[in-house]
């Protein structure tokens, strides 16, 4: 089964989220698939991604181009399973986009279907 979930654009900004996904249960082996959700301002958005084998999140990069200046980004990575990066991208079935400090960050929640 392929892995589910609701990305939120909490900002007035369209956002871009590539996603790396995981080959099984170690963060060390990416998977060849990749995707990317494009999310515009204040949007949610339910995506489907993966498949029956590969269905974890590897590295999760959010960005987006302002106004004014170069593309900000915020990257990442699982490097350890059950890390808390790899909870927060995997544990949860809702990802929120924030816009925090200068930066793209996101959290993760459990939304009732």
């Amino acid at each position: 089964m392929a892995g589910r979930k609701l990305f939120t654009n909490k900002t007035d900004k369209e956002i871009y989220i590539n996603i790396v996904l995981r080959r099984g249960l170690n963060p060390s082996d990416d998977a060849s698939m990749r995707g990317v959700v494009v999310l515009q301002p204040y949007e949610s958005s339910w995506r489907t991604y993966g498949d029956k084998d590969d269905v974890l999140i590897n590295s999760f990069r959010i960005h987006f181009i302002p106004e004014r200046g170069g593309p900000v980004e915020s990257y990442y990575k699982v490097t350890e399973r059950g890390s808390e990066i790899d909870d927060r991208l995997n544990r949860y079935n809702a990802i929120d986009i924030n816009y925090e400090n200068g930066a793209p960050s996101f959290s993760s929640w459990q939304k009732n279907e």
